[in-house]
């Protein structure tokens, strides 16, 4: 029986997939491969790990046409991908954990590329890769830093031994063009060379209102470097080098509601509701008299107007521009001490940089946007600064795996540390032109992360196996302002906090029968605390009016069922789970109104439980037809949400980004052509749940709960055309052209509006490929 690793799969093998949980690929395909994932840093059966994980192969990912992260929450039921203000900056949720948009809050659930966490902010380089596994659940010893939610572990094509590669061309929609390919060249007994690259272009799809000018476009140059060396018998060294650069627009946030508040009382007299209705402000009405280009009709009109122009037509005053780049590179050696123990490091670095501008109020005024100045008739700006990030990180992570007692024990030690620095400038602009306040919030974080960690697995029984793994982590992060920053020169100095926590995993699983397996798991894991760059920075919590927030607790336990096999006279999957997990401290942003404008604080949630199962089941009747389906229920709730704000109490509630529903049906028929090749016609849908996008709305903020909605998509595969390795493909996402949202950001509690993130429209596509 063969192996294919879903985290090193070559480009061009197909592995059959059942989209869903944990475990959604058939452990064994039509043709005996075995599906094997590296979850716990070594190669495994699938249905053997007693974790709930999700794993498509490179060559999935490409057949299902996942070209970026929209298309991956379609295939992860309960993975929620939500927009960081456009359609090229993402956070991951997974049960309930991630991390709210523009707080310094560290994400919840960590990306890795080749078992490194990579932070960028770019759009993600889904090409040639070797697969993609989704982990859920608290990963806190293995995948450490501050995985209380999960971890997404992508992992480029490795070099191979033979010579190879491919060429790829897709258009779409909209103007939306890949052109990507991928040359691996033998270098004897030394190793392998392996030079992909890939070049995107076009896809705006979102209109402005005002000027037709279009939005979401992505001019994308990305080129990665593998080389492998195998000098002598047991020594492997591969260096994965990958640079990006990118220009474009973000999708402009839309707005989605604004609610009233008192404009006679002052704290609230300079909130955009009051600001920028005729009836609430004659400073607005005067302007709008002299301004007849500009939109008349006042804010609540304007929210009228674009609900009825939908996601895509924007009435946004701000040309959403976006420019970025990265630099990554990854060495990975291996050291086989002996026949059961291998000495491991990997060593990351990694530079990235963004510069974006937002309409933060998504509205036709002036409100809340970065700099720039106005147009002649003042409908628009022309942008002059606006967000910019620049990240720094190391890290070097060093393990020793192997194996003992007869090979009943697997075990793996390791230390690993990291260096993150990350410089933000914040170019903002308040009340133009009523009123202008141009201000920055400009600062430097750096963030230490040192950790001990060792886990092992032991086979009791040939059936019953235990787990036990642990961590322990130490974080320390500085804050200090820069020149610009609207704090100075009053507060010059550097904040510090630091703490020390442990993260720990225990599992056993029972082998019911070969094609059965059982378990129980229970995990806890911790987030790092730190401060929030637009708050002023006094070393306390929001509380006391500082940017200060603490460190976040959880644990979990989760139960499940893995079936791989043929025992019902046809390959079939059924996995099941069932988890609850209890946070503490749950960090979560909150908005407020200062002299400067709107303020994003982070504050500390008391406690929070997360409830829910996941289930998914595939069959291939025959060896030219797989169907399945999965489903996902999570229930997610504050349990204490009391939070102390200024001398005010706001009780948190609902919690966002979590739909209750989530799911996905699919099925797939292979029509064989002889000499001519195959047909392969695949269908897929998937559906959630209505879906709240702030963690207020149940009290001081509401109106900002986001409908559910279904997407149909469909992919044609005409493969191996008359005995070629030539493939030709043509596809549709969202074939019912459904109008959706995909998350938003909730203001309007701090003075601001909410505003939402466009999901995309019907994009027909076809698609050419060719093997080498």
């Amino acid at each position: 029986m063969r192996k294919l690793i879903v985290a090193g799969l070559m480009a061009g093998v197909s592995v059959p997939f059942a989209p869903a949980y944990a475990q959604d690929v058939a452990d064994t395909s039509a043709s005996g491969d075995e599906i094997i994932v590296t979850a716990r840093r070594r190669e495994e059966s699938l249905s053997k790990v007693p974790i709930a994980i999700t794993a498509i192969s490179g060559a999935d990912l490409a057949k299902r046409a996942i070209n970026n992260e929209n298309d991956l929450q379609s295939a992860v039921p309960g993975l929620v991908i939500r927009q960081n203000g456009g359609v090229h900056s993402f956070n991951y949720s997974i049960r309930g954990q991630s991390v709210d948009t523009f707080t310094n809050s560290p994400p919840s659930v960590l990306p890795y590329v080749n078992e490194v966490q990579i932070v960028t902010h770019n759009a993600s380089t889904f090409y040639d890769m070797g697969g993609i596994q989704v982990l859920k659940g608290p990963q806190g010893t293995l995948f450490g830093r501050n995985a209380t939610g999960g971890a997404v572990l992508y992992q480029t094509a490795k070099p191979s031994d033979e010579f190879g590669g491919y060429v790829q061309g897709r258009y779409s929609s909209y103007d939306a063009r890949n052109l990507q390919g991928a040359v691996n060249l033998p270098l004897g007994d030394i190793g392998a060379l392996r030079v992909a690259g890939s070049l995107t272009g076009g896809g705006a799809f979102v209109r402005d209102y005002f000027t037709g000018e279009k939005y979401g476009d992505l001019d994308q140059k990305s080129v990665r470097v593998s080389l492998k060396l195998t000098p002598t018998a047991g020594f492997t060294n591969t260096t994965v080098f990958q640079y990006t650069d990118e220009d474009g627009t973000n999708t402009p946030y839309q707005l989605w509601s604004v609610n009233p508040v008192n404009c006679a009382n002052p704290a609230n007299g300079t909130a955009a509701y009051c600001l920028l209705n005729p009836a609430t402000s004659p400073g607005l009405v005067a302007y709008l008299a002299t301004h007849p280009a500009v939109f008349q009709g006042g804010l609540n009109a304007a929210v009228a107007l674009q609900r009825q122009l939908g996601p895509w037509q924007s009435l946004a005053s701000y040309p959403p521009y976006h420019k970025a780049s990265s630099t990554y590179v990854i060495n990975t050696t291996e050291f086989e001490l002996s026949s059961d123990i291998t000495l491991k490091n990997i060593f990351g670095y990694n530079r990235a940089k963004s510069d974006d501008g937002y309409d933060y109020d998504g509205s036709p005024y002036h409100f809340f946007e970065t700099q720039g100045t106005l147009t002649a008739n003042e409908v628009k700006v022309v942008p002059t600064n606006g967000f910019r990030l620049n990240t720094r990180q190391i890290s070097d992570e060093l393990q020793l795996q192997g194996k003992a007692i007869d090979g009943r024990l697997d075990y793996v030690v390791g230390f690993y540390y990291l260096n993150q620095r990350d410089r933000i400038v914040s170019n903002l602009t308040f009340g133009q032109p009523i009123f202008a306040a141009p201000f920055a919030y400009t600062a430097q974080i750096s963030t230490e992360s040192v950790a001990g960690f060792a886990q092992a697995s032991f086979k009791v029984t040939d059936q019953f196996s235990l787990t036990g793994g642990f961590r322990y982590t130490h974080d320390k992060t500085e804050i200090f302002q820069l020149p610009g920053s609207a704090f100075l020169p009053f507060f010059p100095g550097t904040e510090k906090t630091s703490a020390s926590k442990p993260s720990w995993t225990v599992s056993l699983d029972y082998q019911v029968t070969p094609e059965l397996m059982v378990y129980v798991a229970h995990r806890g894991s911790w987030r790092a605390g730190g401060y929030n760059y637009s708050v002023t920075p006094l070393n306390v919590t929001a509380a006391s009016g500082g940017n200060l927030f603490l460190p976040e607790t959880t644990q979990d336990i989760e139960g499940g069922i893995k079936y791989s096999g043929s025992s019902l006279g046809v390959p079939v999957t059924f996995n099941a789970d069932v988890f609850n997990q209890w946070v503490k401290n749950i960090q979560r942003s909150a908005y407020i109104l200062t002299a400067n404008g709107v303020s994003l604080l982070t504050v500390n949630v008391p406690k929070a439980q997360i409830t829910g199962f996941e289930v998914d089941f595939s069959v291939r009747p025959t060896e030219y037809l797989q169907f399945g389906a999965s489903g996902n229920y999570t229930n997610a709730r504050y349990t204490s949400n009391a939070v102390s704000i200024l001398g005010s109490t706001i009780n948190y509630g609902p919690f966002a980004d979590v739909p209750k529903w989530s799911g996905t049906v699919f099925a797939e028929v292979g029509v064989p052509l002889g000499d001519a090749g195959k047909l392969t016609l695949r269908g897929d849908a998937y559906g959630q749940t209505k879906m709240n996008f702030s963690n207020v709305g149940d009290t001081v903020n509401p109106n900002t709960t986001l409908p559910g909605y279904a997407l149909f998509n469909a992919r044609l595969t005409w493969s191996e055309i008359m005995g070629s390795k030539l493939s030709a493909s043509a596809f549709v996402r969202n074939l019912g052209n459904r109008r959706y949202w995909s998350g938003g950001n909730a203001a309007s509690n701090g003075g601001n509006t909410n505003v939402v993130n466009p999901g995309l429209p019907r994009m027909w596509g076809g698609e050419l490929r060719f093997e080498f």
